[in-house]
């Protein structure tokens, strides 16, 4: 269904009067969204220090502390090999994933909204800050793809992290929107569908299968670094069989 809806959309898309549409609908939501700067300053400063490459590294450490914070804080041991060993599972896949987006970007040339639309306002000129983003390779949006990707992964496993990382990806990507370094449909019609399309092949092919490969390894790290120290670790880790925090 992920695949036939990507094909309608590139079959829709080849239609002249609906691309109009959907360019000119870009156009509106970059200047609309765009619009938001210059209204508080400490806003754009904060603003344009998330768009750098310190800005992405704060935002990866601080949902990296939530999943090994939410690891720490499961039933018993067994619990946490299995929540650790989730994430490292779906951040291996999300890398190799998000390696193919960014070499895809060379194949497909699209102009950010910043660089194509000259009356944007420009924080890396009002702050002096340089963004972390290419301005010729808008689609798709890796940032996007990212979030969304492991929002849909946590989805029925651990659903109150799920919400918490699908708000994240909305405020992230609307501010990116705000700035002027996504187009709407980089978005909606890029990191979405493929976001959609991976976690479908993972769930519906043999590629479910090799969690069990990165289970084995966090386990056997585990193990190896608690040799000894198993009581420091309980202490760390209530043992309640009836506590289940998602």
């Amino acid at each position: 269904m992920v695949l036939l809806a990507v094909f309608l959309l590139a079959l829709l898309n080849l239609n002249p009067a609906i691309h109009s549409v959907i360019i000119n609908l870009d156009i509106q939501i970059a200047l609309k969204m765009n619009s938001l700067i210059g209204i508080n300053p400490f806003f754009d400063h904060a603003l344009a220090w998330l768009s750098t490459s310190t800005g992405d590294v704060f935002i990866l450490v601080c949902i990296c502390l939530l999943f090994v914070t939410s690891s720490l804080h499961s039933a018993n041991l067994n619990e946490t090999t299995r929540r650790l060993s989730f994430w490292a599972w779906v951040g291996t896949l999300c890398l190799i994933t998000y390696g193919i987006s960014c070499a895809s970007e060379q194949f497909i040339k699209r102009d950010t909204p910043l660089l194509a639309l000259h009356q944007l306002k420009n924080l890396q000129t009002i702050c002096g800050t340089m963004f972390h983003s290419c301005p010729t390779s808008s689609f798709p949006s890796g940032h996007g793809f990212a979030y969304f990707f492991f929002a849909m992964m946590a989805w029925k496993r651990y659903f109150r992290i799920s919400l918490v990382l699908w708000c994240l990806a909305i405020i992230m990507l609307s501010l990116r929107l705000i700035i002027g370094l996504h187009w709407f449909s980089d978005i909606a019609f890029g990191s979405l569908f493929l976001s959609a399309l991976l976690v479908t092949l993972i769930e519906d092919t043999p590629l479910k299968n090799t969690y069990k490969y990165t289970e084995q390894a966090v386990s056997y790290l585990i193990k190896t670094l608690l040799v000894g120290r198993e009581e420091l670790f309980e202490v760390c880790i209530p043992q309640n069989k009836h506590r289940r925090i998602n």
